[in-house]
C-alpha cells in the first residue's frame, strides 16, 4: 500500500470546501477510506488546521473535523532526526540521477 503524507492544504480545501481543488483533496480521502493509500499528517499541520479551521468557521467545528481526520489518518511528528534524513535521503536521490 502507498503511503502518503498529506499536505495541510489538501486538507484544508475539505474543510473549508475550497473550490479550486476541493474535487482532487476529495478524491484522495475517497483513496484513504477505500485503503488504497495510507495517509500521515504531521501534528504541526493539525495545529494549523486547528487554528484556520476555527478562525473561519469556528471552535466546535473545528474540533470535529480534527477528531474525524485523525480517525483514518496517522499522525506523525516531525522532529530534527526526521527533516535530517529527509534531506540526506533527497540528496542521495539527486547523486543517483545526476550521477554525482
Amino acid at each position: 500500500m502507498k503511503k502518503v503524507l498529506l499536505d495541510t492544504n489538501i486538507v484544508l480545501d475539505i474543510a473549508l470546501k475550497r473550490d479550486l481543488f476541493y474535487d482532487e483533496s476529495i478524491h484522495v480521502f475517497s483513496l484513504i477510506n477505500k485503503k488504497k493509500i495510507k495517509a500521515y499528517i504531521t501534528t504541526t499541520s493539525i495545529t494549523d488546521i486547528y487554528y484556520i479551521v476555527k478562525r473561519k468557521l469556528n471552535h466546535n467545528l473545528s474540533i470535529q473535523f480534527i477528531e474525524d481526520l485523525i480517525s483514518v489518518n496517522r499522525l506523525i511528528n516531525v522532529t530534527e532526526k526526521t527533516i535530517l534524513s529527509a534531506i540526506e535521503t533527497k540528496n542521495n536521490v539527486l547523486k543517483m540521477q545526476f550521477n554525482l
